[in-house]
């Protein structure tokens, strides 16, 4: 028949994905974890537009007063970042430790 070219044959020595469960060692955040995660990350998001937003209007006063404290606001959030993602990478890790 005309279609039979288009029909899949496998070939030798082909892949054949072999799908499984859940491994027993995996262990799905829970509803508290994704709050938490969502809420920081819409207060990273909501206090990166805050700042860009307000310094931005301050920009039209003068523009060297506005590159100082931008400097400065940034490498404080920066490190705030910094600090708050290393904390709670650690502090993940330390769970998932004990709930192996």
């Amino acid at each position: 028949m005309a279609l039979e070219k288009f029909s899949y044959v496998k070939t030798l020595g082909a892949f054949k994905p072999a799908f499984m469960g859940m491994p027993e060692d995996y262990f799905p955040l829970t509803n508290w974890e994704v709050f938490k995660y969502t809420l920081f990350v819409l207060g990273v998001i909501g206090g990166t537009l805050g700042i860009m937003i307000g310094l931005l209007l301050w920009a039209i006063g003068g523009l060297s007063k506005y590159i100082l404290v931008w400097g400065i606001v940034t490498l404080c959030f920066v490190v705030t970042l910094i600090i708050l993602f290393f904390v709670g990478g650690r502090r993940r890790i330390r769970d998932e430790k004990s709930l192996i």
